[in-house]
């Protein structure tokens, strides 16, 4: 939704959206746009049912590829490979009257693809006989889009459609941080973002802020049943689970913590060297951030000397972490965050215009 807050403030473009229905059983407000220059498709609704699950894949497929014939766009940007089909498909008809543009969010390993269900598998062994006729490809950061080079025939390829594009939120985040927000001595910890007990350091945490008693707040959208049955069975006072909250309504919400946490356990490249969109959030709004110590290409974001900080923490040893050594920093000096997708998101519009001069 940032992406398309960003281009909609350039009056030249006119944008159709395509994307999945919310689970009806997920309170969640879905994203709209006042913009009548924007204009959002939810044709299918994703199913853990197997069939049902591919029924509504095929469904969107067609439904985006009739769109695209109908109102024939002279730009695609299609966002990991599993959405990809009906753009291929369109660039394939349309060859050169037609600029393709993919961004990854993820970073999938080349035995991942291997490995994973027959259609996504499929349509990457199409985007990878194909990436030399886009105009721009992206991943979040350095180290994924060097292992994402890689791994693909860039042989043929033009090196100048290869990009970095982190997903940070607004300058206006940052604007209306304040700047004494860490000097508290008081810890309150939230955690934002989806949660299971497998792949999330919940356990390690929840033990360690109920034996010192201090406020451990979890929003989430998406949290397993094994996360939400340990929540309740802890009975404690210290570990809530608040529920849904809206991205609209993350920076409010963060005015009342000052340590936000990231829990992710690095089993796999994709996180190993992921550096979480919650960490630029939580920093814009001035909170320190606590990160696991494992998750390697995150380290390279630590500024210890500025506060709000990045902090690495070894989950599995907090019984011996001197935290009370963290939460004092009146000494250090207040620097905002850096990271906004108004500076990322410029490149990316510039690109799309010259595509759009060039198509007329």
């Amino acid at each position: 939704m940032n992406l398309i807050d960003y281009l909609s403030d350039h009056s030249t473009l006119r944008i159709i959206i395509i994307s999945n229905k919310l689970n009806p059983a997920i309170k969640f407000n879905k994203y709209v746009h006042a913009s009548n220059r924007i204009k959002i498709l939810r044709p299918s609704i994703i199913h853990n049912i197997f069939f049902l699950r591919l029924y509504n894949y095929v469904k969107f497929y067609l439904f985006s590829f009739i769109i695209l014939i109908i109102n024939n766009p002279k730009i695609v940007i299609y966002f990991e490979t599993l959405s990809g089909l009906p753009a291929l498909f369109y660039k394939k008809i349309k060859k050169k009257r037609v600029s393709l543009m993919c961004h990854y969010h993820e970073y999938t390993t080349t035995a991942e693809y291997k490995n994973s269900m027959i259609l996504n598998k499929w349509i990457h062994k199409i985007e990878n006989r194909n990436y030399d006729n886009y105009q721009w490809i992206s991943h979040t950061n350095k180290e994924r889009l060097s292992r994402f080079l890689t791994d693909i025939n860039q042989q043929f390829i033009r090196k100048d459609i290869f990009k970095v594009m982190p997903n940070y939120p607004s300058k206006k985040w940052i604007s209306n941080t304040d700047e004494k927000k860490n000097k508290s001595v008081e810890p309150k910890f939230v955690f934002i973002g989806s949660l299971c007990l497998k792949n999330h350091y919940l356990k390690e945490m929840s033990e360690f802020v109920i034996k010192n008693k201090i406020q451990f707040d979890i929003y989430s959208h998406n949290i397993k049943d094994d996360a939400i049955n340990y929540i309740k069975n802890l009975q404690s006072p210290y570990v809530k689970f608040c529920g849904i909250i809206d991205y609209t309504s993350i920076q409010n919400t963060l005015k009342d913590y000052n340590i936000g946490i990231v829990l992710y356990h690095p089993t796999t490249s994709n996180v190993k060297y992921s550096v979480p969109n919650k960490i630029f959030e939580y920093l814009s709004c001035g909170l320190d951030v606590w990160i696991p110590d494992n998750m390697e290409y995150a380290l390279n974001y630590i500024n210890p000397s500025n506060r709000p900080r990045i902090i690495p923490i070894n989950f599995n040893q907090l019984d011996s972490f001197n935290y009370s050594s963290f939460l004092n920093n009146v000494d250090l000096s207040y620097k905002p965050s850096p990271y906004n997708y108004e500076d990322v998101y410029h490149e990316l519009l510039t690109n799309i215009l010259h595509c759009q001069q060039s198509s007329n």
